[in-house]
C-alpha cells in the first residue's frame, strides 16, 4: 500500500486525533471547559494503570496523550485492513472507514470503554458519539490520502 511507511502512518494518527480532539473540546466547552473529556478520560487511564485518581492536571495530559496513542491505533487498524483489502472504488474506501467505526463504537460499547479514546459513548452520549465517529472516519480517511500523496 503506498504510503503504508511509518512517516505516512503518524501523519494519519495525527490527523485523527487532531481532528477527534477538536470535536471533544467543542463538546467539552458545554460542561464547562475544552478540557474535560480529556480530564476525565486520564483519570480513567490512570485509575485502570495504576489504581490511582491523578489530579486535573495531570489527569488532562494522561488523557490527551491516552487520546493520542488510541488514535494512531485506530490509524493503524484502518491502514492495515485498506492495505489487506485493497479497495479499488470510493465505495469499497467508504466501507473500510464506516466498518473501523462500527468497529471502534462496538468494542467501546461491548468489551472495553476506553477503546474510543477520549470519546467513549459513556460521557458522550450516542448523538454526539455518533459525530465524533464520523468525524474519526473522514479524518482516517483524509489522513490515510494525504499521507499516500505525500
Amino acid at each position: 500500500m503506498p504510503g503504508s511507511s511509518s512517516p505516512a502512518l503518524l501523519r494519519s494518527g495525527l490527523l485523527a486525533a487532531a481532528a477527534t480532539a477538536g470535536v471533544l473540546a467543542g463538546f467539552g466547552t458545554r460542561f464547562g471547559s475544552p478540557w474535560f473529556f480529556f480530564q476525565v478520560y486520564g483519570r480513567e487511564v490512570v485509575r485502570v494503570l495504576t489504581g490511582a485518581l491523578p489530579p486535573p492536571p495531570a489527569a488532562t495530559v494522561a488523557g490527551a496523550v491516552g487520546h493520542f496513542v488510541t488514535m494512531l491505533l485506530w490509524a493503524t487498524v484502518y491502514r492495515l485492513l485498506l492495505g489487506a483489502l485493497a479497495p479499488r472504488r470510493l465505495a469499497g474506501v467508504v466501507g473500510v472507514t464506516l466498518s473501523v467505526c462500527a468497529l471502534a463504537a462496538l468494542i467501546q460499547i461491548h468489551f472495553l470503554p476506553l477503546a474510543a479514546g477520549a470519546g467513549s459513548a459513556q460521557w458522550l452520549g450516542a448523538p454526539r458519539q455518533s459525530l465524533y465517529l464520523l468525524v474519526l472516519g473522514v479524518a482516517l480517511l483524509a489522513g490515510t490520502r494525504l499521507a499516500e500523496r505525500s
